[in-house]
């Protein structure tokens, strides 16, 4: 399965004057498919679990309704940096891979609610929502989040909803809900369309305090979505 690794951080434009499109990232985060083999074509299968599920999200958008798995592989969901990112993943009748990222901030408790504005107002601009949609012919990704002027991309809008947040040692549990619009962005980030009416309920586990953050190389692995604050070390690979 070509799986997303989410919490790998794409490179700068900034640091480098001329670049090609397919070789480079303009946002600070944004997941991005796994490299396949040279004119090899993707292959996918259901992931080998690794430890007991520790939730899930049931999910409408684009007129399906299905449930997603927590996926509790720290490459995938993890705390750092003050930020959760939290993934969910799973397949429709057609075989059809639905990937959905949260991402919001460390602190919040029973009764918060996260949005572009909340965010924007506390200097927190790496949280959002990320999709990926990937079939064997097409992949689609869309995303919801804000920059410091307010939502971005525009006419997008999400709200993050945490009816009760638990904490058992260094186990913490969240459960809510989900409303957005995301933005469907080409291979270049630039936008296309809105995916509009995308609605959800989630409970989940997560390991925070014990959770390892994955070492990729050297390269800063905190969550920030696009259009946001560049790390001064940021290097391209």
């Amino acid at each position: 399965m070509k799986k997303i690794l989410a919490a790998l951080l794409c490179e700068l434009l900034c640091l480098t004057p001329v670049v090609q499109a397919e070789s480079t990232n303009p946002f600070s985060l944004f997941p991005t498919p796994s490299p396949e083999p040279d004119n090899a074509p993707p292959t996918f299968e259901m992931p080998a679990p690794t430890a007991p599920k520790g939730g899930s999200m049931r999910l409408s958008v684009l007129g399906q309704t299905l449930t997603l798995d927590f996926d509790d592989d720290p490459m995938y969901s993890m705390l750092d940096g003050g930020y959760i990112q939290a993934s969910f993943y799973g397949y429709d009748a057609s075989d059809v891979l639905y990937e959905l990222y949260l991402l919001f901030p460390d602190d919040v408790s029973s009764g918060s609610v996260v949005t572009p504005e909340s965010s924007t107002a506390r200097g927190l601009l790496d949280d959002g929502i990320i999709l990926y949609v990937t079939s064997d012919a097409s992949e689609l990704y869309a995303i919801a989040a804000q920059d410091e002027y307010g939502v971005y991309p525009e006419e997008t809008a999400y709200a993050i909803t945490f009816d009760e947040v638990t904490r058992n040692g260094s186990a913490c549990t969240f459960s809510g809900s989900v409303e957005a619009t995301l933005m469907a962005l080409d291979d270049n980030y630039n936008a296309l369309y809105p995916v509009d009416d995308l609605t959800a309920t989630f409970q989940f586990t997560m390991e925070l305090e014990s959770a390892p953050v994955p070492d990729f190389g050297g390269h800063d692995s905190a969550p920030r979505l696009p259009g946001l604050v560049t790390p001064p070390d940021a290097q391209k690979i």
